[in-house]
């Protein structure tokens, strides 16, 4: 089975499987967890090195991505009708990381740069400090300290647990990368059933409310995607890459750093969200077959 097909079958098993979502909703934190580690493990050092030397990738593009567009359409936000926790939504996802199962999809569309790779983790180096930044300027209803108190206990329990796991079995995980980002994608899947928790009901309730957070967790998604790709250079399993990586972002840090605190509002706006980083790719893949 493909990854696509791993990570859309996550959503659907979450949406219309209620008891499995909910069994699995403890989870959350651990896959967070799992899929940072899977992608600090599964870097290549040497190529990492190589694209660090590269301002485009190490500096420019992360920046984008957990900065400006932040900053940009939150600005841009202000003035629209749209209620607030839906615009704080759309913002702290922006102010994400690009998601870790970014490398993985990208390597499986045929990308054997380390762009994405790059971008993810300079990005989520980043976060602890860009996000709560982003946050409080752009005047979300958060804690900034506790955001980027729980968001660093997260990235540097993953980050230790790498580089540890690396310096003891180093041979092997260069042998059995494969293996990594299968851990990564069932990571995800697990990730994306638990997110579906309560959307279903959510749906039933409100279903004017519930669409109007679906299609802006679509367009953000698909706007991004869209600027990823023009960014991207040819040929197009770079852009394609690079229009996943903008697109697909890792909100599962600021959920997993914020919990409960996290207003009801935008909880579903991140579950929304994942609706579009797990279907979309069966999309790239047929424009992908048909070049």
């Amino acid at each position: 089975m493909s990854g696509q097909s791993i990570l859309a079958i996550g959503v659907l098993v979450g949406l219309l499987v209620p008891p499995l979502s909910d069994f699995a909703r403890p989870a959350l934190p651990l896959t967070v967890f799992l899929f940072i580690f899977g992608t600090f493990l599964r870097a290549d050092i040497d190529a990492l090195k190589r694209s660090f030397l590269q301002p485009r990738t190490s500096i420019i593009l992360p920046l984008v991505a957990v900065i400006l567009l932040p900053f940009v359409v939150g600005a841009g936000l202000y003035w629209t009708q749209l209620p607030p926790p839906i615009v704080a939504g759309i913002v702290l996802a922006l102010a994400s990381p690009p998601s870790s199962g970014n490398a993985a999809l990208a390597r499986m569309f045929g990308y054997k740069g380390e762009a994405p790779l790059t971008i993810i983790l300079v990005s989520t180096c980043l976060t602890p400090l860009t996000m709560p930044l982003v946050a409080s300027t752009i005047g979300i209803d958060i804690d900034p300290l506790s955001l980027l108190v729980g968001l660093s206990k997260l990235l540097f329990t993953a980050a230790l647990s790498a580089l540890f796991v690396r310096f003891l079995l180093g041979k092997l995980i260069s042998q059995k990368g494969v293996w990594i980002d299968r851990l990564v994608l069932y990571s995800l899947f697990v990730f994306a059933v638990a997110t579906m928790q309560g959307v279903l009901d959510e749906v039933r309730d409100d279903m004017t409310f519930a669409a109007t957070i679906l299609v802006a967790a679509f367009l953000t998604n698909l706007i991004q995607q869209a600027i990823g790709y023009t960014i991207g250079r040819a040929p197009s399993d770079e852009k394609i890459a690079l229009a996943m990586t903008f697109g697909n972002r890792n909100v599962g840090l600021a959920w997993a750093a914020l919990g409960t605190t996290l207003n009801p509002t935008v909880t579903l706006f991140f579950a929304m969200s994942q609706l579009p980083i797990f279907v979309l790719p069966w999309v790239w893949k047929l424009f992908h077959r048909s070049n």
